[in-house]
């Protein structure tokens, strides 16, 4: 079903009643879930975008076609412009790209489906996706592709050489794992049926350390709890894909030094922080602060203490020095020295920040677990990912292959039946796979070596055993993914090897 009826009338209707009623209350009325990556923003204000859509015009995400041109003209005579992932869509001809690995390293990036009118051809036909991009007064010619799933990318190779001859420092950077040092975005600006003039912005990244009491502030727990917490920003310039350090005073006890890293994931907002529960005294609602969400990363080579094989690298850090204060500077030298002395970041600072992030707690599988409770959530799984096929002879061979179960009547076979299953008692956004998974599920991509299947079990309920460390294992919610072609946007690499 398409979206031919929008009108400005249903948009305003619908944005007056998210206004009127706020955004929880609103999704909850009519029966959507929170947008992490999808919004139409205006004034600074963002509204979910499916939401909105399904009030307009009745349809479920799943239901409705992709946005049109003249869509989006409606939602432009009302002053929004379009976020969409890593895309932000300023107008009809105007749309700009936050760089990541991809841009670099496989010359091309993900394109939204319902931003794909930007890059069609009208006088062609719609699917005509071949644009050309003059960066520098040259062009470079360049397609978008469509897999077996819908998912459009646009490639462009001798652009993305480009972009690396432009941003060597950043190219360098996502070759060798590292964080690049600074933001870069494409600007695109439609001139002709499909021509495109583009311009690269960057902006070089900041860093920050934070400095906190334990005896104010239980900073401990929540690095352990909490995926993103609310920080103040001390009056600094703080900005979006900042790198922080998390610094713990001595307080009562014996040790101060160096327990996180952190990325900043959303834009600074003048706000309270008196529901955060692991202050040990709160502060008041009226004790209003400009505060930024940072997402936590804890390396292995974590907590850094003074004291030890490293005080060179911790003594140069002003935080280190302080006896008072909250924010302090860090310079890129700095960052990269106590990066290298923890054996590097967890997870690498390409990964696409997103200012819609709140503090929540953390929804990976399989953290802090005993191994009972690990071994009782795996063998449930599988049993759960066995029931779904009884069409299929499948075996577990998890101790022994880079896969969970295969199909024993297509072993041999061309493709054969291979599946990938996954298991968590929490609600899950992510999954962790392992160097081997990885490579395995790529090589099902591009070299068809089988039809791999992703099989997620969430929400699985735990129960004592009899023994200790035993645990009993029960219900959960099933995801599929049939066939699972691996997307390397979705990709966030959370360990490396630091080379000596």
């Amino acid at each position: 079903m398409g979206l031919a009826e929008i009108t400005s009338e249903g948009v305003e209707k619908a944005i007056a009643e998210f206004d009127e009623l706020g955004r929880d209350e609103f999704l909850q009325k009519h029966g959507f879930g929170k947008d992490k990556d999808r919004f139409l923003v205006r004034n600074g204000k963002r509204y979910d975008l499916n939401a909105i859509i399904g009030v307009v015009h009745g349809h479920s995400e799943e239901d409705r076609e992709p946005l049109t041109s003249d869509d989006f003209s409606v939602f432009g005579k009302l002053g929004f412009t379009l976020r969409l992932f890593s895309w932000e869509v300023l107008s009809r001809t105007v749309a700009k790209k936050r760089t990541d690995k991809s841009s670099f390293l496989h010359s091309g990036t993900s394109v939204p489906r319902d931003m794909i009118w930007f890059f069609e051809n009208s006088e062609r036909g719609p699917r005509f996706l071949e644009p050309s991009l003059v960066f520098n007064e040259k062009p470079f010619e360049a397609r978008i592709d469509v897999d077996e799933i819908s998912r459009y990318r646009l490639f462009s190779k001798p652009f993305a050489s480009a972009l690396g001859h432009a941003f060597p420092d950043s190219l360098s950077a996502y070759e060798n794992g590292l964080p690049p040092t600074h933001d870069v975005w494409i600007h695109f600006e439609r001139v002709s049926a499909t021509r495109y003039e583009v311009e690269c912005l960057s902006r070089q990244c900041q860093y920050f350390a934070f400095l906190t009491n334990p005896n104010r502030y239980r900073i401990e727990d929540a690095i352990r709890e909490c995926e993103v917490d609310a920080w103040p920003t001390g009056g600094t310039n703080m900005q979006l894909g900042d790198r922080v350090i998390i610094w713990k005073a001595k307080g009562r006890g014996e040790e101060r030094g160096i327990v996180a890293l952190g990325q900043v994931v959303g834009k600074p907002e003048l706000r309270t922080d008196a529901d955060n529960p692991y202050w040990v005294d709160p502060p008041s609602d009226s004790e209003l602060k400009e505060r930024v969400n940072v997402r936590y990363e804890v390396p292995e080579g974590l907590p850094l203490w003074l004291g030890g094989a490293h005080d060179d690298v911790l003594e140069s850090l002003s935080v280190g020095r302080a006896h008072g204060g909250t924010v302090f500077n860090v310079t890129p030298e700095q960052w990269s020295a106590v990066v290298a002395v923890i054996g590097g970041e967890k997870t690498p600072c390409w990964q696409e920040p997103e200012d819609d992030l709140q503090p929540v707690r953390r929804r990976s599988q399989g953290r802090g677990l005993s191994p009972g409770k690990r071994k009782a959530i795996e063998e449930w799984a599988v049993e759960r990912a066995i029931k779904l096929f009884p069409e299929l002879s499948l075996l577990d061979v998890g101790n022994t292959k880079s896969w969970d179960l295969e199909d024993d009547t297509t072993v041999g076979s061309s493709p054969p039946i291979r599946i990938e299953v996954k298991g968590s008692t929490l609600r899950l956004d992510k999954v962790t796979l392992t160097d081997n998974e990885v490579e395995h599920a790529r090589k099902a991509r591009d070299e068809k070596v089988c039809r791999l299947i992703l099989v997620v079990v969430e929400k699985i309920k735990l129960v004592p055993g009899d023994g200790k460390d035993e645990w009993n294992a029960s219900g959960g919610e099933v995801r599929v993914f049939d066939p699972w072609p691996i997307d390397e946007d979705r990709l966030e690499p959370t360990q490396w090897r630091y080379r000596l």
